[in-house]
């Protein structure tokens, strides 16, 4: 994969040949995929901040006096990427669960305004990939201190309000009063729509919202949705289902546990098979972070889901493919195809196996580092031909760093010492950078990758007189391997328990959940 300025430029197993400098990493051994793409996601804004409430009611907006709609719970002229400003520390969590972009909104009220799709890096002009990629919708009233709404029903009845004003105010070309909030809600209707639902239940009661007034939301779930697979399918809305899971509940206790519910029990049991679940009902689904704070969590639930019964398959799609559709942004995320950003993982193996680590996040073709590859062991000789001169290579390692040596082919073991050049060595990982310092012609400077299992190194570099060449050097020797010794036999003393007896064939023991009893109070 060659990437440049931040693009895919080209994906292959051919060779790739420029005359412009590069810089080769060897990730022989390892697996890429698509860095995954979240879309529920309030990186880089500030959350709304609700005022204390002084005891008195508050029927008017008081946050503005500007030509906007009434309720402060609404906010539909907010644009996400005009407020938006990178934050590095809430960055590196996404990238350390293999993130490269999110659709980042202002968690904040009923009518949230345009959400803007960026890329996990450290600058807003380079970040931002798409302004307006999507509109959020939700029930909760979020920093308003407004007495209105106080309920669900009247949340409920503000946003349909709400659709019913911007329907009155669109019918007029130019209105006798400006109403700047109604504006920016019917210049946003194009936009795919998402809805903040609290659980199955807020999923239908929104969708008959959208019903009534044409809109299909795609809508953010609370991991419960296995309850009623079918009913929720019928709203025909994608999901973005959420990896929080419960902790195992402490039942030790017989008094305290007589206070632990059916509900909180059944939930901790089915909530890692509901993403499973979900795909084999046939509801597109995008996975979210949203719930969990550190990405090692949400890896170790993300394999956990695969183990409860999501296919591999389809967690990577629900991370990659289906969000970049969702928001119409296929020709720039979710892919490694040519065009679109560089944003990429590195695995050490399979990404969804329990083992398997994740090496580096790239995001825009920047490498963000998660968990450090541990450096290759060059120690040896090597054979290198340096711009037309058959040379002889050593590196070692100490407690000081890499540190290397050169002579020519042929010299006598006992003259090395007295004849031998310098070498300056710097690794990192299995990126090696090697100073061959020769008293007549000057500094080789060199850069190249030490492959798997540390035999070849090769890269290019520049001559003193600073012109580009190729380089290689190949291990004269491999180290000699210990055979490991032949494990002990264990003989089981005679009178040590028998093996439980093997099921029968035909005998199956459980599989999967128990099955669900709604309402979950019995």
């Amino acid at each position: 994969m060659v990437v440049r300025r931040g693009r895919i430029e080209a994906v292959g197993t051919g060779a790739f040949a420029t005359s412009e400098p590069a810089v080769r990493h060897d990730v022989s051994g390892h697996e890429l995929y698509p860095a995954f793409v979240d879309l529920y996601s309030g990186w880089g804004l500030k959350r709304g901040e609700r005022t204390r409430w002084d005891g008195k009611p508050h029927y008017d907006r008081e946050d503005t006096k500007s030509a906007m709609g009434w309720n402060s719970a609404l906010h539909p002229e907010f644009d996400a990427a005009a407020a938006f400003v990178p934050s590095d520390k809430e960055a590196k969590a996404y990238r350390e669960a293999g993130f490269g972009a999110v659709l980042a909104h202002r968690r904040d009220g009923i009518v949230r305004g345009a959400a803007t799709l960026v890329a996990l890096s450290g600058d807003a002009h380079d970040a931002v990939l798409e302004p307006r990629a999507g509109v959020w919708h939700s029930f909760s009233k979020g920093s308003s201190a407004q007495s209105y709404p106080s309920s669900l029903m009247g949340s409920i009845a503000l946003l349909r309000q709400t659709y019913c004003d911007a329907e009155w105010y669109g019918q007029f070309d130019a209105p006798e009063e400006r109403n700047l909030s109604l504006e920016a809600f019917n210049a946003a209707s194009g936009l795919p729509h998402f809805f903040e639902a609290g659980d199955w239940r807020d999923v239908l009661r929104a969708d008959l919202v959208g019903d009534e007034f044409g809109v299909q939301y795609a809508f953010l779930g609370g991991g419960d949705t296995y309850r009623r697979l079918d009913e929720v399918a019928a709203a025909r809305g994608a999901l973005i289902v959420p990896l929080d899971f419960p902790s195992a509940i402490d039942v030790s206790d017989p008094y305290l546990a007589r206070l632990v519910s059916l509900e909180e029990m059944k939930h901790w049991e089915w909530a890692p098979y509901n993403a499973g679940k979900v795909a084999e009902a046939g509801i597109p689904m995008a996975l979210t972070m949203h719930g969990v704070s550190k990405g090692k969590d949400f890896v170790s639930n993300l394999r956990k889901a695969v183990e409860h019964g999501l296919s591999a398959q389809d967690a990577l799609a629900a991370l990659t493919s289906v969000p970049a559709s969702m928001i119409g942004a296929e020709d720039r995320v979710g892919r490694i195809v040519p065009g679109l950003e560089a944003n990429f993982i590195i695995a050490d193996g399979p990404f969804f196996e329990n083992g398997t680590a994740l090496r580096a996040t790239v995001v825009q073709g920047v490498r963000y580092d998660v968990d450090t590859e541990p450096e290759a062991d060059v120690t040896g000789r090597y054979s290198l031909n340096l711009d037309g001169r058959d040379l002889v290579l050593e590196l070692k390692t100490g407690d000081k760093g890499p540190s290397g040596r050169w002579w020519p082919v042929g010299t006598e073991e006992e003259a090395i010492d007295s004849l031998a050049g310098k070498a300056k060595v710097t690794l990192d990982g299995r990126d090696l950078v090697l100073r061959v310092l020769d008293d007549e012609d000057g500094a080789f400077r060199l850069v190249g990758n030490v492959y798997e299992g540390s035999r070849i190194i090769e890269g290019r570099g520049e001559r003193p007189d600073g012109t580009w060449i190729e380089w290689a050097a190949l291990r004269q020797g491999d180290a000699v391997r210990k055979k490991p010794e032949p494990a002990e036999e264990t003989v089981a003393p005679e009178d040590a328990d028998e093996a439980p007896p093997k099921a029968e064939e035909g005998e199956e023991g459980p599989v999967g959940p128990g099955p669900i009893t709604y309402p979950f109070n019995g």
